[in-house]
């Protein structure tokens, strides 16, 4: 997922509207009783997307936990891999990771979906996309 839009220390209203949405539709596609275990970057809008995120799944009834930061999401850094992904994964959850749209768009360029797609809020799965805005 890309982080939402920050606004004077905050999430601007439009995107706590949008993670709304998007929580709801994700909590539609998830197997019941998953839960989603949420990683962000280091960065403060990063860690903010993922807690108005995980308020909104469980709002939808998903069990939801924000595991914390990780430095290799640090726009930055540009350190996304798929080992440092599947280090993170766990099979009995659907996990998020919150960082950076131009990080993100060469992880998936390189892998499996149009980068086009990397929009602010949307989540990107092998199996499903859920635009953002």
């Amino acid at each position: 997922m890309r982080h939402a839009v920050e606004e004077d220390g905050g999430l601007h209203p439009k995107s706590v509207g949008v993670l709304r949405r998007v929580a709801r539709d994700l909590a539609g596609v998830l197997r019941n009783g998953l839960t989603v275990r949420i990683f962000h970057s280091p960065v403060l809008r990063a860690e903010l997307t993922a807690k108005e995120f995980a308020q909104a799944l469980g709002m939808a009834g998903v069990n939801t936990m924000v595991v914390g930061p990780l430095p290799w999401l640090d726009y930055d850094e540009y350190r996304v891999t798929d080992e440092n992904i599947a280090e993170a994964m766990h099979d009995d959850a659907f996990t998020v990771f919150i960082t950076h749209e131009p990080i993100m768009k060469g992880y998936l360029r390189s892998n499996w979906v149009d980068p086009y797609i990397a929009t602010n809020c949307s989540v990107w799965s092998p199996a499903f996309i859920i635009r953002g805005h």
